[in-house]
């Protein structure tokens, strides 16, 4: 498997179709091609020169892994993807609700949806890696989970959260009481619009091993760990 951007198709990968061919004595020499759409910001193609580039360490400062994964799987590899507040915001929404769905699956009694779903699932991935319809998938998921209560669902729910590098397992934190106390002043100092102390804090509560997602409609913060 070879991966790469749909730029560089022609002359770039049949270029190197020929050179490893040639070398190796194996053709193909490789057997699937994975060229990708572009990465946009906001609507704007990411480039240095435009000032808009965004490294993976800049973008878990504010957004934890599993988020930033789901975003990404949202999306065909092969169309563009543009990284936005917005996208990241719809695809914590959409964690979030799979994980509420899976939290009230504990303790239910098996039942078969599990493995029916775990087919389609395959059924998707088998299709060109369909990410975007293994999303929408476990949306529908989540809500029959809810309707119905069956118990498989959560294991057809782990095994797909662990091909896709994505938990989907409510993370609950009990935060220490000097924790809390800096949770507060943040969420005041936000509220206040106070953004250099809030920014300071930020830095700490990553030193402390935690990241802070602020919530929607200035409803404060959650901590989730940093891992």
């Amino acid at each position: 498997m070879h991966g790469g951007a749909k730029d560089l198709i022609f002359p770039h990968h049949e270029a190197e179709i020929a050179l490893m061919e040639a070398y190796s004595g194996k053709k193909p020499f490789v057997k699937y091609w994975i060229h990708t759409g572009f990465l946009n910001v906001e609507g704007q193609k990411m480039s240095k020169s435009r000032g808009n580039f965004i490294t993976i360490r800049d973008a878990l400062t504010k957004w934890d892994k599993d988020t930033l994964r789901f975003m990404f799987v949202s999306t065909h590899y092969s169309s563009g993807l543009d990284y936005s507040e917005r996208s990241l915001m719809q695809a914590r929404a959409n964690l979030e609700r799979i994980r509420t769905a899976y939290a009230g699956l504990k303790g239910a009694k098996k039942g078969s949806l599990g493995k029916k779903y775990l087919e389609e699932f395959e059924s998707a991935m088998n299709d060109n890696f369909n990410t975007p319809k293994v999303v929408a998938l476990l949306i529908e998921m989540a809500r029959m989970a809810n309707k119905e209560k069956d118990g498989s669902l959560r294991a057809t729910f782990d095994e797909i959260g662990k091909i896709l590098g994505v938990s989907f397992k409510p993370r609950i934190v009990k935060l220490k009481p000097e924790d809390q106390k800096l949770k507060e002043k943040y969420d005041k100092a936000r509220a206040e619009k106070r953004f250099d102390v809030s920014d300071k804090i930020r830095k700490e509560v990553l030193a402390r091993g935690f990241r802070i997602n602020d919530l929607p409609g200035g409803k404060g913060s959650e901590w989730i760990p940093n891992y």
